[in-house]
């Protein structure tokens, strides 16, 4: 109170309070409703139907390095085949071409042919040689190749990797871990346990 400098205390009740704000007695009290009602929610779907097409392009995604394993391990498996091949071939080459220079000796033993054709014929024997030497060779990289493309290069030439054993770190509460009710799993571990 202005006059008594007293303060007033009001009791008025939540009944005479509503009638107060709708007959606007006290214009200082406000009071607001706000709604909102998304009509068309269009941010959401627009947000659903990308990720939609994420999920599907990480699909196509997958498939495709699927097919381009297929492809990768097929194409090896070929060219280890055609090495083979090529070994065979090259083998029946080298083996023709020793007969052909057993022959000639003879021939030459004989008098029937010359020095320089016998050493022509050696020079085909060596190449042929060399020829045989490579297909071996390509036929050892086809085969590596292949089982790079498949993954188990490691086991073929019987390579291990072993990996360090981490030490858990030293908690502040582990000696409280045996009464926790989450570790259940842990409780058959006893110090004989984990002496053995």
């Amino acid at each position: 109170d202005p006059v008594t400098n007293q303060p007033i205390y009001n009791t008025t009740g939540y009944g005479s309070a509503v009638q107060q704000i709708f007959r606007n007695d006290f214009p200082t009290w406000t009071f607001g409703v706000q709604v909102g009602v998304p009509l068309s929610n269009i941010g959401a779907r627009a947000e659903r139907r990308r990720a939609e097409l994420d999920v599907d392009a990480s699909r196509v995604s997958e498939e495709q390095a699927k097919q381009n394993v297929k492809v990768a391990v097929r194409s090896a498996a070929r060219a280890a085949d055609t090495a083979a091949r090529t070994i065979v071939a090259s083998r029946a080459a080298r083996d023709a071409a020793e007969q052909n220079l057993e022959a000639e000796r003879r021939r030459y033993e004989n008098g029937m042919t010359t020095n320089f054709q016998v050493l022509q014929i050696q020079q085909q024997l060596s190449d042929s040689r060399v020829r045989e030497l490579q297909a071996v060779v390509g036929y050892a990289a086809a085969l590596s190749q292949y089982h790079r493309q498949v993954g188990d290069i490691l086991d073929v030439n019987h390579i291990t990797v072993d990996e360090p054993q981490i030490a858990p770190e030293p908690r502040v509460f582990s000696l409280l871990d045996r009464y926790n009710w989450l570790n259940y799993g842990s409780r058959g571990t006893t110090t004989e346990n984990k002496s053995q």
